[in-house]
């Protein structure tokens, strides 16, 4: 949502624009096969871009059930029951949202990882990582527990661009096909 400019990118952009297509919520509901009900995930609502209609606007209709039951796709200019649809919002910062959005929301606090989960989360940003790169794990050894337990005092994003930085110097100061390289303090620097 951080980057969404405009409501029309949920509710659908005029018919009579140039350029203009349906909304996100008609492109979920087409995407989803018969007999299932679509599940949205909108991230950073906090961060969303307010202009003179901001594009949270959709959400007041799209989160009251009476409203849900006639909402309109403006680019179609068809009305549909989207109650069926379950809505997952994420955020930062609750103070950052219009009360009468949260007020249609169920908000359920999610705290930091705890220090004893924390090797559990270095442990699967790496894996995200290998899983991204074809190879990985056949190139580079499993993260010493040491370095794991290092890593623990970061938060996740800094833990990728770290891991992200380490495993680019290794490659570079070991030959190509050298299976199995470990990671050394000197990748962290």
């Amino acid at each position: 949502m951080a980057e969404t400019s405009a409501g029309f990118v949920l509710s659908g952009s005029n018919s009579r624009w140039i350029n203009s297509y349906q909304g996100a919520v008609t492109s979920a509901i087409l995407a989803t096969p018969n007999g299932k009900a679509p599940l949205m995930f909108l991230d950073e609502l906090d961060k969303v871009r307010t202009f003179d209609r901001p594009a949270t606007a959709p959400l007041y209709g799209l989160l009251e059930p009476v409203s849900a039951s006639h909402w309109r796709d403006e680019y179609l200019e068809l009305e549909m029951d989207v109650r069926p649809i379950s809505f997952v919002f994420a955020a930062n910062d609750l103070s950052a949202i219009e009360a009468p959005i949260l007020s249609r929301m169920q908000v359920v606090t999610v705290p930091p990882p705890t220090p004893q989960q924390m090797p559990a989360v270095v442990n699967s940003v790496d894996q995200m990582l290998r899983s991204e790169m074809k190879g990985m794990d056949a190139a580079f050894a499993p993260l010493p527990k040491t370095l794991v337990r290092k890593l623990t005092a970061m938060p996740p994003r800094e833990i990728l661009k770290t891991l992200r930085r380490a495993y680019a110097r290794c490659a570079r100061r070991t030959p190509p096909y050298n299976v199995g390289r470990q990671l050394e303090a000197r990748d962290f620097r």
